[in-house]
């Protein structure tokens, strides 16, 4: 008697019936964490070009800014040219390496409809903002300077304008 004869002493197998269970047990068993994953793959993806479209369709221009040495306070003129309505949330004037930041949410920002002088939340396609800022926070303005006024929304698409005092 040969050895594997002594060792598997039934040839029988299983029958087909319970190898074609096993089977699809085997590749559902496999197929569920790829789904998943597959799954919130898809989700995130579609956040993510949820979030990138609004902030690609979102878009800002600083017409003017008012800002000299004789002033404590500065006017900043921002119009709406994307296709989504904005809303202005952050300003930083930057002199060299030293950057002020003026915020809404602490009110260091007065926004309002530069015609009307009504206050502006957001602003619709060519809508156009006045943003004033009362407190320049210590800056000081000196003459023949380069300044860089950057004015951001809340989606954080923004928009420089250099000036010389």
């Amino acid at each position: 008697m040969s050895t594997l004869k002594k060792i598997f002493p039934n040839t029988r197998a299983i029958s087909p019936i319970f190898a074609t269970l096993s089977l699809l047990v085997i590749v559902i068993v496999l197929f569920v964490p790829i789904f998943n994953w597959s799954t919130n793959m898809t989700v995130q993806v579609e956040d993510d070009l949820k979030t990138t479209g609004v902030a690609s369709t979102e878009s800002i221009v600083i017409e003017e800014v008012s800002l000299n040495l004789d002033q404590s306070y500065c006017v900043i003129y921002v119009r709406n040219i994307g296709s989504t309505t904005v809303s202005i949330t952050n300003v930083l004037i930057e002199k060299s390496t030293i950057v002020k930041t003026y915020q809404l949410g602490l009110g260091e920002l007065a926004i309002t409809n530069p015609e009307t002088s009504e206050p502006m939340d957001c602003a619709t396609r060519g809508e156009l903002l006045s943003i004033r800022i009362d407190d320049l926070k210590g800056l000081s303005l000196v003459r023949d300077q380069l300044y860089t006024v950057k004015v951001y929304t809340e989606n954080g698409v923004g928009e420089e304008f250099p000036l010389a005092l």
